[in-house]
């Protein structure tokens, strides 16, 4: 089961994965973040989300603090991003959260 959200907070992931209780052997869990200025731009660039800008800014500097495996994306493109992932979910036997 794969699940994406905005999640900034940690007390939200924590309910979620105590949620799950057993139901999944290992959970793995990606906060995909980048730089202020690439969320400005991807975010300005997309029409109707340039107005929520500052929020999601407010957000990127929460999930600076998130007790998750953190993959920055400023540079890389969506295939290189789901290679990133699917590495660790293939090879990092340490990675489960």
């Amino acid at each position: 089961m794969i699940l994406t959200w905005v999640l900034h907070r940690q007390e939200i992931i924590d309910r979620i994965a105590a949620g799950l209780g057993d139901t999944f052997s290992r959970l793995f869990v990606f906060t995909l973040v980048c730089d202020e200025a690439t969320l400005a731009t991807r975010f300005n660039n997309d029409p109707g989300r340039g107005a929520i800008t500052e929020r999601a800014v407010e957000r990127l500097q929460q999930t600076r603090d998130l007790a998750t495996r953190q993959i920055d994306t400023s540079d890389l493109i969506p295939r290189e991003i789901t290679e990133s992932i699917g590495t660790v979910l293939s090879f990092d036997s340490s990675a489960a959260t």
